[in-house]
């Protein structure tokens, strides 16, 4: 398969992402002027969803309601902005967070979202080919950068299973209720056996813009011109997406990543302002440089695998791998928390 250049980055600024990311969050019900931190998406989530946090990626989101089988960027449907590329107008009342801002991943049979920072008409790793088109969630190992995100299809690929994606065929692309045109999940290895990826992803004026699949291919196979949709501000109460006419309103809030102390689970948990845990955030910052290089030896291993050994096996020994590291990462959050609690304030253990 020929490789496609992606604009992903990997996280291989393990402390960036970690004081970012993966403390517990602040609570925030209204927006106020400029900037916000991350922690405003999680009062605004709290009513749709359940906050949890894990040893990976820190707090993360589980929305109530979906079905079985849903996937992430399913339920909607895409229109195209010259200024922004493809863009995904979520039905749910909730998409306006989690379909242009972080990642997802699917853990046990269930979709989480992690939050980030960045404004994006959506994040998706894409799919064309045998008549199809096919999108799926970024993974939260796909990080923005100032000059779009960077890496091989073949590393995109190993972190995205079929199952992730959401196809149809290309006639239905822009179809208003695309959900009805869904290929079932069944399908997606075959389909993936005959398409490539070519997620594309640039920056042009501070703007992430989402190319992806060329639009003139789209025209050619409907029949005619996709009308190119103006991207504007919601400014009224609901933040769900709203198509007017040729303009599509958006609630785009700016965030930035900030220091969070507030568990969203128990608001009243709050960190002590007074003896914030240098230990901890040591131990967060080790652990997330341990999974960052756990993932650029998976993703050279998977561009160039061992001689004589099938690519099923080499995945087969990373997701042990993946395991054994969030296991033993656990077991030092758990050890810590429970030094932590045996000592007085303002004591080293």
């Amino acid at each position: 398969m020929k490789r496609a250049a992606l604009l992903i980055l990997l996280c291989v600024i393990p402390s960036v992402c970690a004081t970012a990311y993966s403390m517990p969050p602040q609570i925030a019900v209204e927006a106020e002027a400029g900037p916000m931190d991350v922690s405003y998406f999680y009062g605004q989530l709290a009513p749709y969803g359940d906050w949890a946090e894990v040893p990976t990626y820190g707090w993360v989101w589980t929305p109530h309601g979906v079905a079985s089988d849903w996937r992430p960027y399913s339920v909607g449907h895409w229109v195209y902005s010259d200024d922004d590329g493809w863009m995904w107008v979520g039905d749910e009342e909730w998409g306006w967070a989690t379909y242009h801002y972080g990642r997802w991943y699917s853990d046990s049979g269930r979709w989480r979202w992690v939050p980030r920072p960045e404004w994006g008409p959506a994040w998706v790793s894409w799919r064309t080919g045998g008549g199809y088109i096919g999108w799926a969630p970024l993974p939260p190992q796909a990080v923005a950068a100032e000059v779009g995100l960077t890496i091989a299809a073949a590393a995109l690929d190993a972190l995205l299973p079929p199952r992730s994606y959401c196809f149809v065929e290309e006639r239905h692309f822009t179809e208003e209720r695309i959900y009805t045109h869904l290929v079932p999940p069944t399908r997606n290895v075959t389909i993936v056996n005959v398409t490539q990826n070519i997620t594309n992803y640039t920056v042009v004026q501070n703007r992430y813009v989402n190319r992806g699949v060329p639009v003139e291919n789209v025209e050619h196979v409907v029949g005619h011109a996709i009308p190119r949709a103006r991207v504007v501000e919601n400014t009224s109460a609901s933040h769900r997406a709203v198509v007017e006419g040729n303009a599509v309103k958006v609630f785009r809030p700016q965030v930035r990543p900030g220091p969070v102390t507030v568990n969203p689970v128990d608001p009243h948990a709050s960190i002590p302002k007074s003896a914030p845990d240098a230990e901890r955030l040591k131990l967060e910052q080790k652990q997330a440089k341990e999974r960052a290089d756990l993932e650029t030896r998976h993703t050279k291993e998977i561009q160039n695998p061992p001689k004589n050994v099938p690519v099923e096996q080499v995945k087969a020994r990373h997701e042990e791998e993946h395991r054994a590291l969030q296991q033993k990462q656990t077991r030092e959050t758990e050890q810590h928390a429970a030094a932590r609690q045996s000592s007085p304030p303002g004591k080293k253990h």
